[in-house]
């Protein structure tokens, strides 16, 4: 219903989604704002518009003039708690489709295996900084090929039943390792990265650095959990940025043709 009402960019598109013509609410699409280029990957269309859309839009003059780049997508390339992403689709599910009927699903599994490999394999070599994703509710975040991966699902009800299923040895904060800071006294467990967050990015040129925010149950901040930052720029001796949990989210759909410097644009890719 609410895909139904959305006025996504997404709606401007021309070419065919999953065999149908797009519609308000349906659809990858992406922007840029304060020169960074921004990637909204619709996890609906994911198959289409990763093996068919992405590459081009990583080639457009939008993304090739922006200093930086960011993905959002909703499930994680490389997940340790409750699922751990193409490795459970290659081993576990898709040897055991070999009913007739089901055919059509084990196809369906294993575009989605294909679509997934290419969204890293174009990240990697498209420069794009950060892959955010949601879908298991906590924090993780790992590194690999010049690629931050960032599981930031925190903003929701917390998964703190789920297991370690796979420990992925480019992933070294959350799932089956540590926060920065003991998170256990919040009462929710804290392991496996199972706290309340948000991401805030805050950039500055062609430098930017993330910080993980963690907060109470009633909304109190609670510490940094986690920071990270540009491994292709150095930060600009001359700019002063002072992080603060508190600070608004600043969102515009307007291409921003002058940068400003420094920005803060806070990211919540938390699970709808």
């Amino acid at each position: 219903m609410l895909r139904k009402f959305a006025d996504m960019p997404s709606k401007d598109r021309t070419d065919l989604i999953g065999g149908t013509k797009p519609t308000p609410g349906w659809g990858s699409f992406s922007y840029n704002y304060a020169g960074c280029h921004f990637i909204m990957i619709d996890d609906d269309t994911r198959n289409h518009d990763v093996l068919n859309w992405l590459e081009g839009d990583l080639d457009s003059p939008a993304n090739q003039q922006a200093k930086l780049t960011f993905v959002f997508v909703h499930r994680p390339p490389f997940c340790e708690v409750w699922i751990d992403g193409d490795s459970f689709l290659r081993s576990s599910l898709v040897p055991l489709m070999e009913v007739p009927a089901l055919k059509k699903k084990t196809q369906a599994l294993l575009d989605w295996e294909t679509a997934t490999r290419r969204l890293e394999f174009l990240m990697e070599n498209k420069g794009v900084e950060i892959c955010f994703s949601g879908h298991m509710h906590g924090y993780q975040r790992g590194y690999r090929n010049g690629v931050y991966y960032c599981v930031t699902g925190g903003g929701s009800w917390l998964d703190t039943i789920e297991p370690l299923v796979h420990d992925w040895p480019h992933m070294t904060v959350g799932g089956y390792h540590p926060l920065a800071i003991d998170v256990s006294s919040l009462g929710l467990g804290g392991q496996y990265g199972m706290v309340n967050e948000y991401v805030k990015v805050e950039v500055s040129g062609q430098y930017w650095k993330a910080s993980g925010l963690a907060f109470r149950p009633n909304g109190e901040f609670f510490g940094v959990i986690d920071e990270y930052e540009s491994q292709k720029a150095d930060p600009d001796p001359t700019a002063t940025v002072t992080p603060s949990p508190t600070e608004t989210a600043i969102v515009s759909p307007t291409p921003s043709k002058t940068p400003e410097s420094p920005s803060a644009i806070e990211n919540w890719t938390n699970n709808p």
